[in-house]
């Protein structure tokens, strides 16, 4: 199992761009970032060099990482079956079970890498342009919220923010893998999920009562709901919808692989 985790970290990390590619686009939305926030001038919150880091969580999240759960799913799963590469590694005396295990725990250490990357690159930018301030204060727009917290309150928050929003990302990895499997080119994977996902974000904008089961609501909301406060579902119902979702994704995906025949 060992040896097929380091082979799919392998080929994700040196057999492409598309992680460095991704580590430019971090760096990138933080110079956007600073000079959105310089522009704007008069803000109705506060950035300094405490929260800053808090208030990249959603860029992160929203604008980011789903796609670069997509894009590592589609070759890990869809491109290798069109060149053959999955063909290979279960022709060896290795349990399908094994190889579908080995790619998602290989998709979950990518995640909490990139999302660690994340949170020391805003960090850097968070020190390097703001003033320190005298607290951590927390202030979404979106909700209103402004709550003062001291300086180690506002560290453990933020890094506590930053990995819990794994778990939901992580859980849309597995759907996206189950998903994966359905197709036959990498394109049609990424551009059918990729609509799925804009259909599920405006199935949420538009009917509030469907949010707290929508596991895309969960990529911003969790790191709120377990951190600062909760919104109109509570964390006990968050992680409920994603154990389900997790659960049904894998065990879809791993029935699937197993009746799909790789040798065509």
């Amino acid at each position: 199992m060992g040896r097929l985790v380091q082979n799919e970290l392998y080929k994700q990390i040196f057999g492409g761009k598309k992680v460095y590619i991704f580590m430019g686009i971090v760096i990138f939305f933080n110079l956007l970032g600073i000079f959105e926030i310089n522009t704007i001038g008069d803000m109705d919150f506060v950035i300094n060099a405490q929260n800053y880091s808090m208030f990249m969580l959603a860029t992160i999240v929203v604008y980011i990482m789903p796609f670069f759960v997509i894009l590592v799913v589609a070759d890990m799963i869809t491109q290798e079956h069109v060149q053959g590469t999955l063909k290979e590694t279960i022709m060896r005396p290795i349990k399908r079970k094994s190889v579908l295990n080995a790619k998602i725990i290989a998709l979950f250490l990518l995640i909490l890498g990139f999302m660690t990357y994340s949170l020391v690159v805003n960090m850097i930018f968070g020190f390097s342009f703001w003033e320190f301030g005298e607290g951590f204060v927390y202030e979404d727009p979106s909700y209103a919220a402004g709550v003062a917290y001291s300086t180690a309150e506002g560290l453990v928050r933020t890094v506590g923010g930053y990995y819990v929003s794994i778990v939901p990302l992580f859980v849309f990895g597995v759907i996206t893998i189950y998903l994966a499997f359905l197709f036959k080119s990498s394109g049609v994977t990424v551009g059918v999920i990729f609509g799925l996902f804009i259909l599920l974000n405006a199935i949420g904008g538009m009917f509030e009562a469907t949010r707290p089961y929508l596991i895309v609501s969960y990529f911003r909301e969790l790191a709120q709901m377990a951190f600062f406060d909760e919104t109109t579902y509570s964390l006990a119902t968050a992680f409920l919808v994603l154990v389900i979702y997790g659960t049904a994704a894998y065990l879809s995906a791993l029935r699937h692989f197993n009746q799909k025949d790789i040798f065509y």
